[in-house]
């Protein structure tokens, strides 16, 4: 797991509106390198290989700005939009191959709608200009596109407190 820090700031426009932004620095670096299968096979090729660069990812800084707005009959509406969410590689080499697959931002079109004070409902849909090539998190359903360039993710989590 990689070590992180986050701030926020949020702002109220209206009682039903939200502004918000948020900075967040991701410490790659202090972890083991992680690989996917679904990097490009060329990237891939040239970790295997016996002039392969040392494979480690450097640090990343997320930024992002969103507004919410919250319906009193059916939940909150919200609009995200975050800069690149992925890493790249410390080696050169290894950044000039996968730089061309890798997002610099998303936007996050999103739902949230409580269900009494145990339960509730959130769907997502983010769109990336390139795919993600380290996956999303594991505890949402995704569909995807096969192609290798625009990506919608949609995302359905129902939440129930125990």
């Amino acid at each position: 797991m990689c070590e992180s820090a986050n701030a926020g700031l949020g702002y109220a426009l209206a009682p039903q509106v939200k502004l918000d932004r948020g900075v967040g620095r991701v410490m790659y670096s202090q972890s083991a390198p992680l690989t996917s299968d679904a990097l490009p096979t060329r990237f891939l090729v040239l970790l295997g290989s016996e002039v392969s660069p040392t494979f480690a990812w450097q640090n990343l800084s997320v930024y992002s700005l969103g507004v919410s707005w919250q319906d009193q009959a059916s939940g909150v509406w919200s609009l995200h939009y975050s800069t690149r969410e992925q890493p790249l590689p410390t080696s050169r080499l290894l950044q000039s191959v996968l730089a061309p697959y890798l997002s610099s931002h998303d936007v996050e079109f999103t739902f949230a709608r409580a269900f009494g004070a145990s339960s509730s409902l959130r769907l997502a849909a983010t769109y990336a200009p390139t795919q993600f090539v380290l996956g999303v998190p594991t505890s949402s359903y995704i569909l995807r596109n096969d192609n290798s360039s625009n990506q919608i993710e949609y995302e359905a989590l129902w939440i129930t407190r125990f």
